[in-house]
């Protein structure tokens, strides 16, 4: 099954006096224009100048961004910012953060031989958009470098990967910095073969399940095929791998949260006429809960019903701009024949529900304007859905449960894709901890 290597990594050189916090960045794609400015300023070498390099920031004799990653890249292996490794290793990281509790998330950072979806070796659960796949093929050309991990997911029901990772982590690290959300990250190198055996061989009985950077995955599968064009006898040429981050579905530190969502507008309809129509299609309760008198408390209250409805089943709570009241919202069970057509493994998942139910039948959105992004906001912090409706102008808001594990593989496995912002999967693997070169 999978083919999960060691490689010869390339790390920042923090015998430099590096300060590790000062040069990761969270994946390019979570980067905001705020954070961007915020990363530059924060270390001439951090890595947003090679993942998202701004205007102002670019190596002087660069033609574009990309262009300036390569320079950078080059200069900073010169001067030894950079340092190959010595060796083939793998990297175990641990991220210690507070969700609802303290956490930790394991996962392995390895060179993975890249494979085609209709193998079942590695298998997606969300479709990609054309705009980030050139612009980080681009960005791979130029620097021939994976300068940020895809994160994979694996069920590893025996434990045979923590029984070589509670060994591994019981020596020193040999990184530790603290993540943008405050997330405290350590990193050991696992370069003894027995240690490196025992996850080569753990890895060929399983499947990778793609949790996050589908982009990042399509993008290496192109360029794979790209150069083995050109050079059909390089089979086992780096670019043939990808760097992932491998972490346990059944660890309790990963996470996976959902994707809340307003809506910009109410199809002409009011706030009245709206509600009226949800109870067209779903058993409506109001919650003795004033999202607004009573702030981010009603909220978290509202959670706990949703949470607790959840166990049954899709469920909801609903926020509307012109009303002083939380709604939890269950479908009625003959609106479910609703989804008569739809794949199995797709019909349980309550995104797949609102989305037939709530955004297709009473509010008519239609695939192209859900792919758009103009009229749904969609948000993992719940915090930044009830603002919107609260203070923004957004007409509505949909709370949701989190999408579980083994929903993620059963749709994976049926070759089918979740409807668009169904997983964020937490903590993100930060981009800067070590680089996978192609040459």
């Amino acid at each position: 099954m999978a083919d999960v290597r060691p490689f010869r990594g390339i790390r920042y050189n923090l015998a430099k006096a590096l300060d590790a916090s000062a040069v990761i960045a969270p994946p390019y794609d979570v980067i905001d224009a705020g954070m961007q400015s915020a990363l530059h300023e924060r270390h001439p070498h951090n890595v947003v100048r090679l993942i998202l390099a701004d205007d102002r920031h670019r190596h002087p004799e660069a033609v574009d961004s990309y262009d300036s990653a390569r320079l950078l890249l080059e200069e900073w292996l010169d001067s030894g910012i950079l340092v190959y490794e010595d060796e083939d290793s793998f990297y175990l990281v641990s991220q210690d953060y507070d969700y609802q509790g303290r956490r930790t998330q394991w996962g392995i950072l390895a060179a993975v031989t890249l494979e085609e979806f209709d193998r079942k070796i590695i298998l997606p659960h969300e479709a990609t958009m054309d705009g980030p796949k050139e612009d980080r093929l681009r960005l791979m050309k130029a620097c021939e470098t994976n300068l940020s991990p895809i994160f994979a997911c694996y069920f590893d029901r025996k434990e045979q990967i923590s029984v070589v990772t509670k060994e591994v982590a019981a020596g020193l690290p040999i990184l530790e910095a603290e993540g943008d959300e405050g997330e405290r990250v350590r990193m050991w190198k696992i370069s003894g073969q027995a240690q490196i055996d025992a996850i080569q061989n753990t890895f060929k009985n399983k499947s990778l399940y793609i949790a996050d950077g589908h982009h990042r995955y399509e993008t290496s599968l192109a360029y794979k095929w790209r150069m083995l064009e050109r050079h059909r006898d390089k089979t086992e040429a780096p670019w043939n791998r990808a760097l992932i981050y491998l972490s346990d579905f059944n660890s309790s530190g990963l996470l996976i949260r959902p994707y809340h969502r307003a809506i910009k507008h109410l199809k002409g309809m009011n706030t009245e006429e709206f509600l009226l129509a949800i109870d067209r299609l779903f058993h409506k309760t109001k919650l003795e809960i004033n999202p607004w008198r009573d702030g981010e408390e009603a909220l978290e209250k509202a959670g706990d019903a949703l949470t607790e409805a959840s166990h049954k089943g899709p469920a909801y709570t609903l926020i509307a701009a012109d009303d002083d009241d939380v709604y939890l919202l269950v479908p009625r069970a003959e609106s479910m024949q609703l989804l008569d057509d739809v794949p199995e493994a797709l019909r349980p998942l309550d995104v797949t529900v609102l989305h037939r139910l709530a955004f297709g039948e009473i509010l008519e959105i239609s695939e192209t304007d859900l792919r758009a992004g103009k009229v749904i906001l969609y948000d993992p912090d719940w915090r930044v859905i009830w603002k919107a409706v609260r203070k923004q102008g957004w007409a509505a808001a949909f709370f949701l449960s989190p999408v579980r594990p083994e929903q993620v593989s059963d749709v994976a496995e049926a070759g089918l894709i979740m409807p668009q912002k169904s997983t964020y999967f937490y903590p993100k693997i930060p981009s800067g901890l070590v680089f996978h070169r192609f040459r």
